[in-house]
């Protein structure tokens, strides 16, 4: 049946990303792996990180308000941590490069289901390393050592309300259940928060960004929206007709891109092709993706 295909197809888009950052795992590895590292080498070269790293941000990061209260200082810091995220998230729909390459595939499903929102292409990996790393140094900014354990338990602890983010079937159950609303709110983009995000309403996908308690950031910088009281339609914008198949799934933006770069010579327009909003259209362009509107 045509349902049977589209959760196949999604799955499938899913697995083929994972392998493929597998894949990009194993490539790094075998760099190393010619350079004479072992991977216990490569766990030295973690934990010797991470103290590098620590020594780096006692040394080089001041303390410029020492709110004197610990408890104070987790709280600013689980606010100030979300504002890298925030803003990676948003990078990836305004300008075209991140948007086709990294995240136009996460917002292809019609359908929410855990195992069928393809994620994010794996190279948006090296945005989350600067946003991870931005989010240890804010903490350092208001108290006299970067809480990291701190926030990684905040963190960790609001992944148990992870499942409620891509899955349409939970969207009535999340709206109406005071507690678990309630979580998804304080722990800012799940549940149906992050769920209408997802939505093919229009200038709907620029809408709850962060992952701020309260979803703080949308509110300062207008990107906040209530939930709807019914689910709204999912997918692209306007919901295009666009191929089924896995790997034009995960690859088709960045197959475009390539295509725009090679066949634009203009030097401006190759700029505007990167860095231009997502919906600026070259001279020669080619949609690897969409069939029609």
């Amino acid at each position: 049946s045509g349902f049977s295909r589209y959760i196949f197809t999604y799955f499938s888009s899913f697995a083929f990303a994972m392998v493929l950052s597998v894949g990009l795992m194993w490539a790094l590895y075998g760099v190393a792996h010619l350079l004479d590292y072992t991977p216990s080498n490569g766990i030295n070269i973690l934990a010797g990180g991470m103290l590098w790293l620590q020594s780096l941000v006692d040394s080089h990061i001041p303390t410029l308000l020492n709110v004197n209260s610990y408890w104070l200082a987790i709280v600013l810091s689980i606010f100030f941590a979300a504002l890298p995220g925030y803003f990676v998230h948003w990078l990836c729909h305004k300008f075209r490069f991140f948007w086709y390459v990294f995240h136009r595939c996460h917002h292809c499903p019609e359908f929410l289901h855990p195992l069928g929102a393809p994620p994010a292409f794996a190279f948006e990996f090296f945005l989350v390393i600067p946003s991870g790393l931005v989010a240890i140094a804010t903490s350092k900014l208001i108290y006299t050592e970067p809480l990291v354990m701190e926030m990684a338990l905040w963190f960790t602890f609001g992944y148990a309300f992870e499942i409620f983010n891509h899955s349409i079937v939970h969207y009535d159950f999340v709206y109406r259940n005071f507690f678990v609303r309630n979580m998804s709110r304080l722990f800012g983009d799940r549940g149906v928060y992050h769920l209408m995000h997802h939505s093919a309403k229009s200038n709907d996908q620029t809408i709850n960004l962060g992952a701020s308690p309260f979803l703080f950031w949308d509110r300062i910088f207008g990107t906040y929206r209530k939930p709807y009281e019914e689910a709204p339609p999912l997918g692209l914008t306007n919901t295009p007709k666009i191929h089924y198949n896995p790997i034009r799934i995960i690859l088709s933006g960045i197959s475009q891109i390539l295509f725009e770069l090679k066949e634009n010579k203009n030097w401006l327009t190759r700029l505007k092709i990167l860095f231009g909003p997502i919906h600026y259209q070259p001279p020669k362009s080619k949609e690897y993706l969409i069939l029609a509107y």
